[in-house]
């Protein structure tokens, strides 16, 4: 199984830049529930965590906005994955996606990309091997301007 996903994660500014927007404990189910938008593919809750339901899988929390957030990643040891933040969202192919990739299918995340748009859809970026693959990480990540 492929799973290709990113949470697209942005906090209210009166909001600590801690606060759990969402946790996924509840039953299985092939939707996230009413707080998120489906922008492409589709992501459902599988034993607690969010996962991508197709190629490319793009959805957002609704109602909150501001400049930082987190997502505690897990590398299911499926075949190609992986797990991005996206930021600044106005749009599919206008955000900052900033993700971590188990490109051989293996147990762990060994690349990592910095992109504008939904998987570099919407420009340029990089992608690049980490130094130290991991299994599981939690991804902190703040932009400033605009």
């Amino acid at each position: 199984m492929i799973l290709r996903f990113a949470l697209a994660i942005a906090f209210a500014a009166s909001l600590a830049p801690a606060a759990i927007l969402d946790d996924f404990n509840r039953p299985d189910n092939n939707t996230l529930g009413p707080n998120w938008t489906v922008v492409n593919g589709g992501a459902g809750i599988t034993g607690n965590r969010a996962a991508g339901l197709s190629n490319q899988s793009l959805v957002v929390y609704d109602s909150v906005s501001a400049p930082g957030a987190f997502v505690d990643v897990y590398n299911t040891g499926a075949d190609l994955q992986y797990a991005a933040l996206v930021l600044g969202y106005s749009g599919a192919n206008s955000n900052y996606f900033i993700k971590v990739q188990n490109q051989n299918g293996g147990t762990e995340f060994g690349n990592y990309a910095f992109y504008y748009g939904n998987n570099g859809s919407g420009g340029s970026g990089v992608f690049n091997t980490l130094n130290t693959p991991f299994s599981s990480a939690r991804i902190w990540a703040t932009y400033s301007g605009t």
